[in-house]
């Protein structure tokens, strides 16, 4: 549920495209697509309003750039769970 939430937030909020949001969970796009769709209509469920953020993202770069202005280094290599 977490990592469907956060790539829910990661689509609406920061306009991350969804290529890149899978390739960031090394899953197929349409896996990402179908997982932001069911959790969109979740969080309408229960009326949550997800407002864009200022500054949109289009790139994992511009999500790592972002993190470190943020003060968050993002590790060097993305483990997979396998």
């Amino acid at each position: 549920l977490v990592d469907r939430l956060l790539a829910t937030l990661l689509y609406e909020r920061l306009g991350l495209p969804q290529v890149a949001i899978a390739r960031l969970f090394a899953v197929a796009p349409q896996t990402i697509n179908r997982r932001i769709r069911k959790t969109h209509q979740l969080l309408d469920e229960i009326g949550h309003i997800n407002a864009p953020a200022e500054h949109r993202l289009a790139t994992l770069d511009d999500l790592a750039d972002l993190a470190t202005q943020l003060g968050i280094t993002p590790p060097p290599e993305i483990k997979t769970a396998s």
